[in-house]
């Protein structure tokens, strides 16, 4: 498998049109043709993944409230650590039915919350719930785009697409599959 080229560096705030305009053209964005079996994967690997996300997040939170409330802190490394002691523990097998990749990301929000409630730029984090917008992020590191094939695997999933289009104009794309 062949990986996907560097990401182009992100225009500053004060970037012309010109500038951002020429970053989007740089971004390779991909368009996936999914056949109803791959459909049901994917969303039922979604859902599993948002679920331990979640579950996720809110148990570091709970845990970082009460390291908080005793004086004391923790931080992204000591829960990432917590975290694979966690997955180790045959109660909590099914975190590791999950990509590990969502499941950082999900501990790297909590760091961000927390710093932004410290730095006094927001509330202190709430508890996700099950109701409302649902997500499980993804970084570039979890995905493996085959070229040649043009195919596409997900880490945690495998092969999920057969076929990935080039998408001819950026600034017409509004959804994706």
């Amino acid at each position: 498998m062949v990986s996907l080229p560097p990401k182009p560096v992100a225009p500053g705030p004060n970037a012309s049109p010109e500038e951002r305009l020429n970053y989007q053209e740089q971004m390779q964005e991909y368009w996936f043709a999914v056949n109803n079996a791959q459909q049901t994967i994917t969303q039922t690997e979604n859902a599993k993944s948002n679920g331990c996300c979640r579950f996720v997040y809110n148990r570091f939170l709970a845990e970082r409230t009460a390291a908080f409330q005793r004086g004391g802190r923790m931080n992204y490394v000591q829960t990432s650590a917590a975290l694979t002691k966690l997955k180790a523990d045959p109660q909590y097998a099914w975190l590791r039915e999950v990509s590990n990749v969502p499941l950082q990301q999900s501990l790297q929000h909590l760091q961000t919350a927390f710093r932004n409630f410290f730095e006094k730029r927001a509330e202190y984090p709430s508890f996700k719930r099950k109701k409302g917008r649902q997500a499980a992020e993804y970084t570039r590191s979890a995905f493996r785009f085959e070229v040649g094939n043009q195919r596409l695997t997900l880490s945690g999933l495998g092969r999920l697409i057969n076929q990935a289009l080039k998408y001819p104009d950026l600034r017409k794309l509004r959804t994706g599959v």
